[in-house]
Formats: C-alpha cells, structure tokens, sequence
C-alpha cells in the first residue's frame, strides 16, 4: 500500500471519518505502517492519535514560525483540505522543514494531518550535489598541484646554486636558507594535496602506521595552525602495532578532528595528539585534544548526528564527526570524547575537548608483527 499515493490518502480519511468503514484496530495499523507522519487532531489542534510521540500535546505549538501555525489554521478553515504547506516544525527536540497535507472533517471539527520530513532528503540531496562539487575541485586542485611541483622545482634548484655562490655572505646566505625552507613547505602541501585528491582503482586495506599517517595529515595544515599560535603537542608511543585499514580514510578522519580543534581554539592554544598501545585490552588509542572552547552539554547528544553543526550558514555541513564515525565504524573502531578533558594524560584536564579513537589490534605484537 503506497500511504503518499493521493487515493490512498483520500481512502484513510474516509475510513477514519466513517466509523463503520475502519474499526479502531484498523487506524491503529494503518497508522503504524505509514510510512509518513500522521496526526489526528481536535478542532483545537490536540493530538489525538499519532504514529508518532510529539514533545508538545498541540500541533499548532509545534510551528517555528506562529505566523505560519496561525495562516496554515485560516487556510484549513477556508478551504478544508491543504496539499502541500511548507513550513518548519519542532516535534521531537529538533527543526524539520516538513510539507503538510491536512484535511477538516466538518462533522466533527477533527484534523488529519500528514507530512514527512522533506527537510532532511532536501538537505541530502545538497550534500549529494556538494559531493560532486567537492570531487570537481578535488580533480582541479590536483591539476593545480602538478603545475606548480615545476616551478617549484625550479626555485629551489636555482636557490641552491646561490647559496654555494653566497655561502660567505652571511645576510643574504640566510635569506636563501628561507627562501628554501618556504619552497620545500610548498613542496610538502602540494604532495600532501595530490594525496588527498587521488582515488585509489581499488580501495584495499593496508597495514598503516598510525604515527607516520597522523604526522602526514599534520604536514598539510601545522603551518596554518602556527599562523593561528597554535602548537602542536606530539605524545606518540613508539611502539605501536600497525593497523589494516584505508589509509586515505583515517587521513580523513585526522583532518576533521584536528581542523575542528583549531575551529574551537581559535587563536592561542595546543592540540595535544596522543597515541598509546594498550597489550592488556587489544587496543590502540588515538586522541586529539584541544585547549578550545569545549562543547556545551545540552548539545553534546547531537555532535555525532547528521547534519547537525553549530558552525554558520555557508561553514559546515553538520557532517564532519557523522562521517568520522562512519568511517571508524568501516575499520571496528569506536569513538568517544570527554568535554572538559578529564585524563590529563591526553590533554590539560579541565579544558577544551578529546576525542578518543580505540582501534582493536588482534594477532599483533609490538612493531607490528603478527604472533606466531
């Protein structure tokens, strides 16, 4: 039975307005595989019966806008049945832009009321086509990148050929020197870039070592962190067992946390990245700790849902940390945080934010080496 088919719709109107046509067992079942939101109301806007469990008892308390609640109540009355009604409502705990449909049974002054939450497959589907626009410009910076390895290429060899010629000369020699040491940062972003913008033929799993990807991903952006006076605090366990898994990937995940410490920093601080091994339990922990601002408690239940941001219109998708532990979840590992920080030994208790990530390691010793 297709619930959003216009006939169909018609059909449960039908049967709820006639008492002889559907028994109270049926509108319980019809309710229950709907697949869109139905609500039954009083003439006052009082739920009566839902597939739902609304936070409010009204309908028209869920209205963002009480304008809108008060003009979409006007045109039920005029006309009795509404198709299409945009608007936002707050039935459980969040916004969803949703599309109403409503029909006044005249008889009894009752509501039917559907909708569904147009909102979330809308914003899919800009994130789909910001997808697309992503991998454009993932593809043109990578052209990018190949263009300038030769120029830059070019500067420093020519700035090491003065640098033999002028090695005497103190003043000039130490400008070469950073003139040099600028050029190669250059080299290491473009390389990093065209990392990040290759896609694999085949995506296969492979042995990483989580210290020397972390310090990769670090190479691409420690240089804006020290424009912002941010210092980078390295706690590495040398002898970390290497991990399966997709190496691009986990980059990918080590750039949304530290990016997102930076965010909560602002300017002046320390991200603090923690690696340990832990024989005992089977695991390897990483943790990216900040100094920043912390995450607010009513909202630390949402950070891991989609499409949820506190960052501004145009500056975040809301689905950095949805796609971190999606991608964890790919590899068997997990994701938490504390906010304050609580262990010292990760960051500087009582501030900022960690994210703790735990890799199970099975059949490994340390250095990487699979148990005989």
């Amino acid at each position: 039975m297709n619930l959003k088919h216009p006939d169909t719709q018609n059909k449960l109107f039908f049967a709820v307005s006639t008492e002889r046509v559907c028994s109270p067992a049926c509108l319980q079942n019809l309710l229950e595989i709907a697949e869109e939101k139905i609500i039954i109301c009083n003439g006052e806007g009082d739920v009566l019966l839902a597939n739902i469990f609304p936070s409010k008892p009204n309908i028209f308390t869920w209205f963002v806008s009480p304008d809108e609640g008060k003009k979409f109540k006007e045109l039920l009355k005029k006309h009795k049945r509404l198709k299409g009604f945009q608007t936002t409502l707050v039935y459980d705990s969040s916004p969803q832009r949703v599309s109403l449909n409503a029909v006044l049974l005249p008889e009894t002054d009752e509501l039917i009321i559907t909708f569904s939450e147009s909102e979330i497959l809308s914003r899919l589907a800009e994130q789909l086509s910001h997808s697309e626009k992503l991998a454009a410009i993932g593809q043109m910076a990578a052209g990018i990148a190949h263009e300038l390895n030769t120029p830059l290429g070019i500067i420093l060899g020519y700035t090491q050929l003065l640098e033999e010629d002028l090695e005497g000369q103190e003043e000039v020699y130490e400008m070469l020197k950073k003139i040099e040491s600028q050029a190669r940062l250059c080299k290491r972003i473009v390389k990093g870039l065209l990392k990040f913008a290759r896609e694999e033929e085949k995506k296969t799993l492979t042995e990483i070592d989580l210290n020397q990807l972390i310090d990769e991903v670090l190479s691409l952006v420690e240089h804006t962190l020290a424009m912002d006076f941010i210092e980078v605090v390295r706690r590495y366990d040398p002898n970390l067992p290497k991990i399966k898994g997709d190496p691009e990937k986990l980059k990918q995940v080590f750039m949304n946390l530290i990016t997102n410490a930076q965010h909560a920093i602002g300017e002046k601080g320390k991200i603090y990245i923690t690696t340990r091994y832990d024989p005992e339990k089977g695991e390897i922990i990483a943790a990216v700790a900040d100094t920043g601002c912390g995450i607010p408690p009513e909202i630390q239940d949402k950070i891991f849902e989609p499409f949820f941001t506190t960052k501004g219109e145009g500056k975040g998708t809301g689905l950095g940390l949805a796609v971190v532990k999606a991608i964890l979840e790919e590899h068997g590992a997990s994701i938490e945080f504390q906010s304050p920080v609580e262990d010292e030994t990760l960051g500087e208790a009582g501030k900022g934010t960690v994210f703790i990530i735990r890799f199970p390691v099975k059949n490994t010793s340390k250095g990487g080496e699979k148990d005989g």
